[in-house]
């Protein structure tokens, strides 16, 4: 039960977190609208990979989440860097496979 309620959580942050940087890819321009947009592309692969049991391309989409995510910590001159990390974390989460450790 906690591991459903978890996933629940985690889903609901990064799909938060999606919808932020969609958002930031809209009103932004410049290296901040860039790095927006590869992370709201690469946020959605990742979730596609946990739609389709993908292990090894899940693990690299999660590095790649994590450098976009910290970027656009790093770039971001506002105070909206929580949904930045929350990416982040969810690259970590594809990185260690706790989808498929659950199941």
């Amino acid at each position: 039960m906690a591991e459903l309620l978890g996933g629940i959580a985690l889903a609901a942050f990064v799909f938060a977190a999606l919808l932020w940087s969609i958002y930031r890819a809209v009103v932004t321009e410049g290296r901040m609208r860039v790095v927006a947009i590869l992370l709201s592309l690469t946020t959605l692969f990742g979730m596609a990979t946990l739609s389709w049991l993908w292990v090894v391309p899940a693990q690299i989409t999660g590095a790649a989440l994590i450098v976009l995510g910290l970027m656009a910590i790093w770039t971001d001159p506002g105070w909206s860097k929580l949904l930045p990390f929350v990416q982040a974390i969810f690259g970590v989460v594809l990185i260690v496979g706790l989808p498929w450790l659950v199941a």
